[in-house]
């Protein structure tokens, strides 16, 4: 059986006194948990008025409105926003008028008994009476006065006129009063006169070139071209080469045939002697031209073994020999008289392992007491070699199993207890 409570609200947690039940009994509204905090509440839940899963809440005055309460939120509060205040019934509504302000506003009586007013407009009194200097334009305070031409407010006359719009000094060639023009040696006012070597009707006065420039400095070279450069350099105005041509045909070219008659070369190189014909040279150089090197001569100095072709000796000196030098030091070319290492890892060396895998041992790690190598003889309890004696569990030796001691009923080897 299992430990049931009873579920009083419908929201499956159980609360109370338990009862036991078979799981295959147990009657409706009981469950296996303890867990309701409010039996008689299904949300488990209760709002300010007390009602199981109410919407009622505390508002800003600490009442508890809404929900089934009937009253609607601050409802307490007064039109200053004061709860449980009186309202507005103050002067200014929600306070008194402050002391020297004439309205609710924060305003003051100005100078002329304005409340709220900015008092007098610059240069007048409280009753708009101008209190300063009245200028031409009839403005009170105002900086208008009349100028040389009796304009009030004016800036007297233009510049080189009088007052009645005459001009007071000179006129130019373009009738303008003060004016800077004049006419050039052309008779053209304003005009910059004639062009460099024309004169005033277009004419040139000036030398006309091979060109036809009035003026111009172009000239005929001297192959007859107006302004030409004259012939290329070592060729005449008709292209013929007037100087020696090189090896390549270039004309007045530097490039000469060197030693070996090849244009442009560099002449002999150099080649060492091949000794052995192994393709490479040693020992001093000869010059030569390549189209005469003699044979056994080539252009490298790279043979370290002259007289080797092969280039390689071995361990007896043999040109190309196939001897090699074991770890003891002999040369010759026979792979099966190498020497080899002992069991101490020595080349060349004679200690060898002796039946018990010991090297240079002398047998006596593996020989049993009977003196046999790698034998099973052991001794019994009695030192006996290959005897068959053992000791039993109270320490007798002997090779009679009959004898053996056993345990007694309290466990005890050799005991005399009896059930």
């Amino acid at each position: 059986a299992n430990t049931y409570y009873f579920e009083s609200d419908g929201d499956g947690l159980g609360a109370g006194n338990s009862e036991s039940y078979c799981s295959d009994s147990v009657p409706d509204g009981w469950v296996a948990n303890n867990d309701d905090p409010l039996p008689d509440c299904d949300v488990n839940q209760y709002d300010c008025s007390g009602s199981c899963g109410g919407s009622a809440v505390v508002d800003g005055c600490g009442q508890c409105v809404g929900g089934n309460t009937g009253l609607s939120f601050n409802y307490a509060l007064d039109d200053c926003g004061v709860c449980f205040g009186p309202g507005s019934v103050f002067d200014c509504g929600c306070y008194d008028q402050p002391a020297g302000d004439c309205d609710c506003f924060g305003n003051v009586v100005d100078e002329c008994g304005v409340c709220g007013g900015s008092g007098p407009n610059a240069n007048f009194d409280c009753d708009g009476n101008c209190t300063a200097a009245i200028d031409c334009a009839g403005t009170c305070g105002g900086s208008a006065v009349v100028d040389e031409c009796d304009v009030c407010g004016g800036s007297g006359p233009s510049a080189n006129f009088d007052c009645d719009g005459n001009c007071t000094t000179t006129i130019d060639c373009n009738d303008v009063c003060g004016g800077s023009a004049i006419e050039d040696e052309c008779g053209v006012c304003g005009g910059s006169g004639p062009n460099v070597n024309f004169d005033c009707d277009g004419n040139c006065t000036a030398t006309i070139d091979c060109a036809g420039t009035c003026g111009g400095s172009a000239v005929n070279d001297e192959c007859g071209v107006c302004n030409g450069d004259g012939p290329e350099e070592n060729f005449n105005c008709d292209g013929d080469c007037i100087v020696d041509l090189d090896c390549e045909g270039t004309c007045g070219g530097s490039i000469v045939n060197d030693d070996c008659g090849v244009c442009g070369g560099s002449g002999p190189e150099q080649y060492y002697f091949d000794e052995d014909g192994d393709g490479l040279g040693s020992g001093s150089f000869e010059l030569y031209c390549s189209d005469s090197v003699p044979s056994d001569w080539v252009s490298n100095n790279d043979d370290q073994y002259p007289f080797c072709f092969e280039n390689v000796y071995d361990c007896n000196n043999l040109c190309g020999g196939s001897a090699l030098e074991d770890q003891c030091g002999q040369c010759d070319d026979d792979l099966d008289n190498d020497c080899v290492q002992d069991c101490n890892n020595e080349w060349g060396g004679t200690a060898e392992e002796d039946e018990c895998g010991v090297c240079e041992g002398d047998n006596s790690t593996c020989t049993d007491c009977a003196g046999v190598v790698n034998g099973d003889s052991v001794l019994d309890c009695n030192n006996d070699c290959g005897g068959s004696a053992l000791e039993d569990q109270c320490g007798q030796c002997d090779d009679d199993p009959d004898n053996d001691c056993v345990q007694d009923c309290n466990n005890e080897w050799g005991g005399t207890a009896e059930e």
